[in-house]
Protein backbone atom coordinates (compact mmCIF):
# COMPACT_ATOMS: atom_id res chain seq x y z
CA UNK A 1 0.00 0.00 0.00
CA UNK A 2 3.00 2.33 1.02
CA UNK A 3 4.30 1.78 -2.28
CA UNK A 4 1.70 2.42 -3.94
CA UNK A 5 1.23 5.88 -2.45
CA UNK A 6 4.66 6.67 -3.33
CA UNK A 7 4.05 5.87 -6.66
CA UNK A 8 1.32 8.00 -7.04
CA UNK A 9 3.22 11.28 -5.35
CA UNK A 10 6.07 10.44 -7.86
CA UNK A 11 4.34 9.79 -10.78
CA UNK A 12 1.10 11.81 -10.97
CA UNK A 13 1.18 14.37 -7.83
CA UNK A 14 4.45 16.09 -8.60
CA UNK A 15 3.65 16.49 -12.34
CA UNK A 16 0.17 18.51 -11.68
CA UNK A 17 2.32 20.30 -9.07
CA UNK A 18 5.08 21.52 -11.73
CA UNK A 19 2.05 21.60 -14.40
CA UNK A 20 0.02 24.40 -12.17
CA UNK A 21 2.65 26.17 -12.53
CA UNK A 22 1.53 27.26 -15.87
CA UNK A 23 -2.32 28.12 -15.29
CA UNK A 24 -3.39 31.42 -15.16
CA UNK A 25 -5.78 31.91 -11.66
CA UNK A 26 -8.27 34.13 -10.78
CA UNK A 27 -7.47 37.33 -8.77
CA UNK A 28 -11.46 37.30 -7.13
CA UNK A 29 -11.28 34.13 -5.92
CA UNK A 30 -9.80 33.33 -2.35
CA UNK A 31 -9.69 30.21 -0.47
CA UNK A 32 -8.83 29.63 3.72
CA UNK A 33 -8.99 26.61 6.06
CA UNK A 34 -7.18 25.43 8.68
CA UNK A 35 -5.66 22.92 11.03
CA UNK A 36 -7.87 19.39 11.70
CA UNK A 37 -10.68 20.15 9.24
CA UNK A 38 -12.14 22.78 11.95
CA UNK A 39 -13.20 26.37 11.47
CA UNK A 40 -10.87 28.19 13.83
CA UNK A 41 -8.18 30.74 14.49
CA UNK A 42 -6.95 33.15 11.83
CA UNK A 43 -7.98 31.77 9.18
CA UNK A 44 -11.89 31.69 10.64
CA UNK A 45 -11.82 35.34 11.22
CA UNK A 46 -9.96 36.48 7.83
CA UNK A 47 -12.69 34.23 5.99
CA UNK A 48 -15.24 36.17 7.80
CA UNK A 49 -14.37 39.63 7.20
CA UNK A 50 -13.51 39.02 3.85
CA UNK A 51 -16.62 37.25 3.28
CA UNK A 52 -18.95 40.09 4.88
CA UNK A 53 -17.08 43.34 4.25
CA UNK A 54 -15.15 42.81 0.69
CA UNK A 55 -17.97 40.91 -1.81
CA UNK A 56 -16.13 41.50 -4.61
CA UNK A 57 -14.22 38.55 -3.92
CA UNK A 58 -15.05 35.34 -4.10
CA UNK A 59 -14.24 33.39 -0.72
CA UNK A 60 -14.42 29.68 0.30
CA UNK A 61 -13.71 27.18 2.93
CA UNK A 62 -11.83 24.73 2.44
CA UNK A 63 -12.81 21.44 4.27
CA UNK A 64 -13.59 17.77 4.40
CA UNK A 65 -16.01 17.99 7.03
CA UNK A 66 -19.42 17.61 5.69
CA UNK A 67 -21.17 18.87 8.97
CA UNK A 68 -19.05 21.71 9.16
CA UNK A 69 -19.61 22.61 5.20
CA UNK A 70 -23.39 22.10 5.74
CA UNK A 71 -23.42 24.22 8.78
CA UNK A 72 -21.26 27.41 7.07
CA UNK A 73 -23.29 27.18 4.20
CA UNK A 74 -26.33 27.60 6.28
CA UNK A 75 -24.90 30.75 7.98
CA UNK A 76 -24.22 31.97 4.73
CA UNK A 77 -20.72 31.69 4.03
CA UNK A 78 -19.18 29.39 0.87
CA UNK A 79 -17.61 26.27 2.02
CA UNK A 80 -16.64 23.49 -0.30
CA UNK A 81 -15.26 20.10 0.57
CA UNK A 82 -11.41 19.23 -0.38
CA UNK A 83 -12.04 15.92 -2.18
CA UNK A 84 -14.30 16.91 -4.52
CA UNK A 85 -14.52 18.17 -7.73
CA UNK A 86 -15.82 21.73 -7.51
CA UNK A 87 -13.55 21.77 -4.55
CA UNK A 88 -10.57 20.83 -6.61
CA UNK A 89 -11.59 23.10 -9.52
CA UNK A 90 -12.08 26.26 -6.80
CA UNK A 91 -8.65 25.66 -5.52
CA UNK A 92 -6.97 25.51 -8.65
CA UNK A 93 -8.73 28.62 -9.55
CA UNK A 94 -7.91 30.35 -6.58
CA UNK A 95 -5.19 33.26 -6.57
CA UNK A 96 -4.73 33.39 -2.75
CA UNK A 97 -4.95 30.70 -0.43
CA UNK A 98 -4.73 31.37 3.47
CA UNK A 99 -3.91 28.59 6.17
CA UNK A 100 -3.35 28.54 9.93
CA UNK A 101 -0.04 26.37 10.07
CA UNK A 102 0.68 24.56 6.46
CA UNK A 103 -0.48 24.73 2.80
CA UNK A 104 -1.66 20.79 3.20
CA UNK A 105 -4.78 22.42 4.89
CA UNK A 106 -6.31 23.61 1.62
CA UNK A 107 -3.93 20.97 -0.63
CA UNK A 108 -0.15 21.41 -1.56
CA UNK A 109 -0.33 19.77 -4.57
CA UNK A 110 -3.04 21.79 -6.26
CA UNK A 111 -1.92 25.47 -4.76
CA UNK A 112 1.43 25.60 -7.11
CA UNK A 113 0.95 29.31 -8.88
CA UNK A 114 -1.23 30.57 -6.27
CA UNK A 115 0.22 33.32 -3.56
CA UNK A 116 0.32 31.73 -0.26
CA UNK A 117 -0.87 33.50 2.74
CA UNK A 118 0.74 31.49 5.84
CA UNK A 119 -1.31 33.66 8.81
CA UNK A 120 0.28 31.06 11.54
CA UNK A 121 -1.15 30.21 14.91
CA UNK A 122 0.48 33.00 17.35
CA UNK A 123 3.71 34.89 17.87
CA UNK A 124 6.45 32.69 19.03
CA UNK A 125 8.23 32.72 22.40
CA UNK A 126 10.08 28.96 21.71
CA UNK A 127 11.50 28.22 18.54
CA UNK A 128 9.65 27.71 15.31
CA UNK A 129 10.43 25.74 11.90
CA UNK A 130 13.47 26.58 10.39
CA UNK A 131 14.83 28.09 13.65
CA UNK A 132 14.29 24.73 15.55
CA UNK A 133 17.52 23.71 16.83
CA UNK A 134 17.11 21.34 20.03
CA UNK A 135 14.48 18.06 20.47
CA UNK A 136 12.72 16.17 18.35
CA UNK A 137 12.21 18.05 15.66
CA UNK A 138 15.68 19.51 15.08
CA UNK A 139 15.63 16.82 12.33
CA UNK A 140 12.84 17.94 9.99
CA UNK A 141 13.81 21.46 9.89
CA UNK A 142 17.73 21.46 10.59
CA UNK A 143 20.37 22.24 7.85
CA UNK A 144 22.30 19.28 8.16
CA UNK A 145 21.24 16.81 5.20
CA UNK A 146 20.13 13.45 5.79
CA UNK A 147 18.08 10.85 3.77
CA UNK A 148 15.00 10.93 6.42
CA UNK A 149 14.87 14.76 5.95
CA UNK A 150 14.88 14.07 2.01
CA UNK A 151 12.24 11.56 2.24
CA UNK A 152 10.19 14.02 4.21
CA UNK A 153 10.53 16.77 1.88
CA UNK A 154 9.76 14.60 -0.86
CA UNK A 155 6.30 12.93 -0.30
CA UNK A 156 5.62 15.25 2.40
CA UNK A 157 6.29 18.64 1.12
CA UNK A 158 4.06 20.88 2.82
CA UNK A 159 5.99 21.94 5.78
CA UNK A 160 8.96 23.36 3.54
CA UNK A 161 7.05 25.37 1.06
CA UNK A 162 7.57 28.71 1.59
CA UNK A 163 4.57 31.27 1.78
CA UNK A 164 4.63 34.58 0.14
CA UNK A 165 3.20 36.47 2.50
CA UNK A 166 3.01 36.75 6.38
CA UNK A 167 2.07 39.45 9.04
CA UNK A 168 4.20 40.60 11.94
CA UNK A 169 3.23 43.04 14.34
CA UNK A 170 6.84 44.06 15.18
CA UNK A 171 10.19 45.00 13.69
CA UNK A 172 11.95 42.09 16.45
CA UNK A 173 8.94 39.65 14.79
CA UNK A 174 9.28 40.28 11.74
CA UNK A 175 13.01 39.63 11.78
CA UNK A 176 11.68 35.95 13.57
CA UNK A 177 9.27 34.66 11.13
CA UNK A 178 11.44 35.80 8.14
CA UNK A 179 14.29 33.28 9.44
CA UNK A 180 12.16 30.75 10.84
CA UNK A 181 10.37 30.78 7.53
CA UNK A 182 13.01 31.46 5.19
CA UNK A 183 10.85 34.57 3.89
CA UNK A 184 11.71 36.88 1.13
CA UNK A 185 12.04 41.00 1.42
CA UNK A 186 8.64 42.06 1.57
CA UNK A 187 6.94 39.04 2.58
CA UNK A 188 5.46 40.48 5.87
CA UNK A 189 2.72 43.28 6.68
CA UNK A 190 2.72 45.08 9.82
CA UNK A 191 -0.01 44.35 11.57
CA UNK A 192 -1.85 42.44 14.55
CA UNK A 193 -3.66 39.34 14.16
CA UNK A 194 -6.96 38.72 12.59
CA UNK A 195 -8.10 36.64 15.49
CA UNK A 196 -6.83 39.50 18.03
CA UNK A 197 -8.89 42.02 15.93
CA UNK A 198 -12.07 41.34 17.71
CA UNK A 199 -10.56 43.00 20.90
CA UNK A 200 -10.64 46.16 19.11
CA UNK A 201 -13.05 45.87 16.57
CA UNK A 202 -16.01 44.32 18.26
CA UNK A 203 -18.59 45.06 15.76
CA UNK A 204 -17.38 43.48 13.00
CA UNK A 205 -17.22 39.87 14.76
CA UNK A 206 -20.04 39.98 17.09
CA UNK A 207 -21.81 36.84 15.20
CA UNK A 208 -18.64 34.57 14.91
CA UNK A 209 -18.32 35.48 19.35
CA UNK A 210 -21.87 35.22 20.31
CA UNK A 211 -22.08 31.90 18.24
CA UNK A 212 -18.62 30.63 20.24
CA UNK A 213 -19.86 31.79 23.68
CA UNK A 214 -23.70 30.17 22.47
CA UNK A 215 -21.86 26.92 23.60
CA UNK A 216 -21.04 27.50 26.95
CA UNK A 217 -22.71 27.95 30.28
CA UNK A 218 -20.92 31.47 31.30
CA UNK A 219 -20.96 32.46 34.81
CA UNK A 220 -22.43 35.72 35.55
CA UNK A 221 -20.55 36.75 38.59
CA UNK A 222 -17.86 34.08 39.24
CA UNK A 223 -14.43 34.68 38.14
CA UNK A 224 -12.93 32.28 35.40
CA UNK A 225 -9.42 31.43 35.30
CA UNK A 226 -8.58 29.79 32.00
CA UNK A 227 -5.86 27.38 31.74
CA UNK A 228 -3.88 26.85 28.14
CA UNK A 229 -0.85 24.72 28.41
CA UNK A 230 1.27 24.15 25.45
CA UNK A 231 1.97 20.83 23.99
CA UNK A 232 4.90 18.91 24.45
CA UNK A 233 7.54 17.37 21.36
CA UNK A 234 8.28 14.15 23.15
CA UNK A 235 4.28 13.32 24.37
CA UNK A 236 3.92 12.28 28.00
CA UNK A 237 1.25 12.57 30.40
CA UNK A 238 -0.02 15.82 31.61
CA UNK A 239 -2.46 16.07 33.98
CA UNK A 240 -1.04 13.55 36.36
CA UNK A 241 -1.32 13.42 40.16
CA UNK A 242 2.02 15.34 40.25
CA UNK A 243 0.89 17.91 38.03
CA UNK A 244 -2.53 18.51 39.73
CA UNK A 245 -4.96 17.93 42.27
CA UNK A 246 -8.25 18.68 41.64
CA UNK A 247 -9.62 18.09 44.62
CA UNK A 248 -7.46 21.07 46.15
CA UNK A 249 -7.95 22.95 42.78
CA UNK A 250 -12.31 23.06 43.03
CA UNK A 251 -11.75 24.00 47.20
CA UNK A 252 -9.35 27.27 46.01
CA UNK A 253 -12.17 27.94 43.39
CA UNK A 254 -15.11 27.98 45.68
CA UNK A 255 -12.67 30.33 47.95
CA UNK A 256 -12.07 33.20 45.25
CA UNK A 257 -15.65 32.15 43.71
CA UNK A 258 -13.83 31.02 40.52
CA UNK A 259 -14.33 28.63 37.82
CA UNK A 260 -11.04 26.85 36.69
CA UNK A 261 -11.76 26.22 32.64
CA UNK A 262 -9.39 23.89 30.97
CA UNK A 263 -8.68 24.35 27.44
CA UNK A 264 -5.98 21.52 26.02
CA UNK A 265 -3.52 22.49 23.04
CA UNK A 266 -5.23 20.79 19.60
CA UNK A 267 -2.16 18.80 19.08
CA UNK A 268 -2.13 17.42 22.52
CA UNK A 269 -5.51 16.52 23.72
CA UNK A 270 -6.34 15.19 27.53
CA UNK A 271 -5.45 12.46 29.24
CA UNK A 272 -8.63 10.08 30.46
CA UNK A 273 -9.45 12.55 33.43
CA UNK A 274 -12.59 12.64 35.42
CA UNK A 275 -14.08 16.08 36.36
CA UNK A 276 -17.95 15.60 36.76
CA UNK A 277 -17.36 15.74 40.64
CA UNK A 278 -16.09 18.81 40.36
CA UNK A 279 -18.34 21.93 39.94
CA UNK A 280 -15.85 24.66 39.43
CA UNK A 281 -13.80 22.97 36.83
CA UNK A 282 -14.44 22.26 33.20
CA UNK A 283 -12.99 21.09 30.58
CA UNK A 284 -13.37 22.53 27.29
CA UNK A 285 -14.52 21.47 23.99
CA UNK A 286 -11.75 20.48 21.73
CA UNK A 287 -13.06 22.58 18.83
CA UNK A 288 -14.49 26.00 20.57
CA UNK A 289 -12.97 28.54 19.43
CA UNK A 290 -11.11 30.39 22.50
CA UNK A 291 -10.67 34.02 21.34
CA UNK A 292 -14.30 35.13 22.74
CA UNK A 293 -14.03 33.00 25.92
CA UNK A 294 -10.43 35.07 26.34
CA UNK A 295 -12.62 38.05 26.51
CA UNK A 296 -14.87 37.49 29.46
CA UNK A 297 -12.01 35.57 31.48
CA UNK A 298 -10.73 36.83 34.48
CA UNK A 299 -7.34 35.76 34.36
CA UNK A 300 -5.10 33.04 32.20
CA UNK A 301 -3.03 30.15 33.42
CA UNK A 302 -0.24 28.98 31.02
CA UNK A 303 3.18 27.24 30.64
CA UNK A 304 4.87 27.70 27.24
CA UNK A 305 2.18 28.80 24.83
CA UNK A 306 1.89 31.82 22.54
CA UNK A 307 -1.39 32.63 23.61
CA UNK A 308 -0.52 34.50 26.70
CA UNK A 309 1.19 36.76 24.15
CA UNK A 310 -2.25 37.51 22.74
CA UNK A 311 -3.77 37.86 26.10
CA UNK A 312 -1.49 40.57 26.79
CA UNK A 313 -3.26 42.69 24.83
CA UNK A 314 -6.49 42.19 27.06
CA UNK A 315 -4.55 43.36 29.85
CA UNK A 316 -5.37 40.71 32.67
CA UNK A 317 -3.28 38.87 35.41
CA UNK A 318 -1.01 35.62 33.67
CA UNK A 319 0.22 33.16 35.51
CA UNK A 320 2.98 30.91 34.42
CA UNK A 321 2.38 27.08 35.54
CA UNK A 322 6.04 26.15 34.44
CA UNK A 323 6.63 22.90 36.27
CA UNK A 324 9.10 21.14 33.82
CA UNK A 325 11.06 24.23 32.47
CA UNK A 326 14.19 23.17 32.54
CA UNK A 327 13.20 20.03 30.79
CA UNK A 328 11.35 21.35 28.62
CA UNK A 329 13.96 23.47 26.89
CA UNK A 330 16.25 20.61 26.58
CA UNK A 331 13.94 18.46 25.19
CA UNK A 332 11.69 19.93 23.72
CA UNK A 333 12.04 23.90 22.45
CA UNK A 334 14.65 26.26 22.79
CA UNK A 335 13.51 29.85 23.52
CA UNK A 336 13.96 33.11 21.42
CA UNK A 337 14.12 35.21 25.09
CA UNK A 338 14.89 34.56 28.25
CA UNK A 339 11.97 32.83 29.49
CA UNK A 340 11.70 35.45 32.60
CA UNK A 341 12.41 38.35 31.27
CA UNK A 342 9.39 38.10 29.07
CA UNK A 343 6.69 36.20 31.01
CA UNK A 344 4.98 39.05 33.21
CA UNK A 345 3.15 37.36 36.16
CA UNK A 346 4.08 34.99 38.94
CA UNK A 347 6.18 32.25 37.81
CA UNK A 348 4.51 28.57 39.77
CA UNK A 349 7.17 25.28 39.56
CA UNK A 350 4.61 23.37 41.40
CA UNK A 351 0.86 23.06 42.12
CA UNK A 352 0.71 23.97 45.02
CA UNK A 353 2.47 27.73 43.94
CA UNK A 354 -0.06 27.81 41.40
CA UNK A 355 -3.12 27.75 43.87
CA UNK A 356 -1.54 29.83 46.49
CA UNK A 357 -0.95 32.89 43.61
CA UNK A 358 -4.60 32.15 42.51
CA UNK A 359 -6.06 32.35 46.24
CA UNK A 360 -3.93 35.52 46.90
CA UNK A 361 -3.97 37.27 43.51
CA UNK A 362 -1.39 39.91 44.21
CA UNK A 363 -1.17 41.22 40.56
CA UNK A 364 1.74 43.13 40.91
CA UNK A 365 2.50 43.04 36.85
CA UNK A 366 0.28 45.34 35.55
CA UNK A 367 3.73 47.44 34.30
CA UNK A 368 5.42 44.76 33.30
CA UNK A 369 2.75 43.29 30.85
CA UNK A 370 2.65 46.71 29.33
CA UNK A 371 6.50 46.85 28.68
CA UNK A 372 6.38 43.13 27.41
CA UNK A 373 3.40 43.78 25.14
CA UNK A 374 5.60 46.60 23.49
CA UNK A 375 8.04 44.11 22.48
CA UNK A 376 5.59 41.52 20.63
CA UNK A 377 2.91 44.18 19.29
CA UNK A 378 4.41 47.41 19.37
CA UNK A 379 2.93 50.59 21.09
CA UNK A 380 -0.11 50.38 18.84
CA UNK A 381 -2.26 48.02 16.91
CA UNK A 382 -2.84 47.62 13.22
CA UNK A 383 -5.68 45.67 12.86
CA UNK A 384 -4.64 42.20 10.72
CA UNK A 385 -7.79 41.56 8.76
CA UNK A 386 -7.75 45.23 7.37
CA UNK A 387 -4.17 45.65 6.51
CA UNK A 388 -3.82 41.91 5.16
CA UNK A 389 -6.60 42.28 2.53
CA UNK A 390 -5.66 45.95 2.01
CA UNK A 391 -2.11 44.47 1.16
CA UNK A 392 -3.06 41.89 -1.29
CA UNK A 393 -5.42 44.24 -3.02
CA UNK A 394 -2.71 46.46 -3.56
Amino acid sequence: MKLIKYLVTLLILWPIFLLLKFIPRRNNVWCFSSYRDSFVDNSKYLFHYVSTKHPEIDCYWVTDDLALIGELNAQGYQAIKRKSAKGILIIIRAKCVFYSSYVSEINHWLTSGAKLINLWHGLPLKKIEFDIDSGVLAKKYGKQFSAEKLYKQIFFPAAYRRADLMFAPTDEMERIFKRAFRLKDKAIVKCGSPRTDQFFDEQSFSALTKKDLAQLSVPEKRKVYIYMPTFRDTGGEFFSKDNFNFEQLNQVMEKVDGEFWIKAHPAAGVENIELSQYDRIKLLPSNIDMYPVLKLSHALITDYSSIYIDYLLLDKPIYFYCFDLEYYKKNCRSMYFEYDEVTPGHKCLTFSSLLECIEQHNDDFAPQRQDIKSIFWGRGYALGCQSIVSRLKS
